[in-house]
């Protein structure tokens, strides 16, 4: 699908496609529209670091981390359609996270 991968970090905007870069927003709202499983890997694999210590830091357990981490990403898909790509995603799922 031409998306190369990296973590950046969230909104520095970091894939390059055809030498446009391509924000975890975009990517997301790629994904809300078209059921882009490439797009909805790779904002997994950029946020997901960063969302897993906060779980971990909230639960204070590995397994449990885990689980709440695969919880706001099922919460994520499942609200996808209501997500604003113009709103920072790593805020809005850090917000389902902390309301898990």
């Amino acid at each position: 699908s031409g998306i190369q991968g990296g973590l950046e970090g969230a909104q520095g905007g970091l894939d390059v496609q055809a030498g446009v870069k391509v924000t975890v927003e975009q990517l997301f709202a790629r994904f809300a529209r078209h059921a882009d499983s490439a797009a909805l890997a790779e904002v997994f694999d950029r946020l997901a670091p960063n969302l897993f210590r906060l779980a971990l830091h909230l639960t204070r357990a590995h397994a449990q981390a885990e689980d709440l981490l695969q919880e706001t990403f099922l919460v994520a898909i499942a609200r996808a359609s209501s997500f604003d790509p113009k709103r920072p995603l790593e805020a809005w799922l850090v917000g389902v996270l902390q309301n898990k």
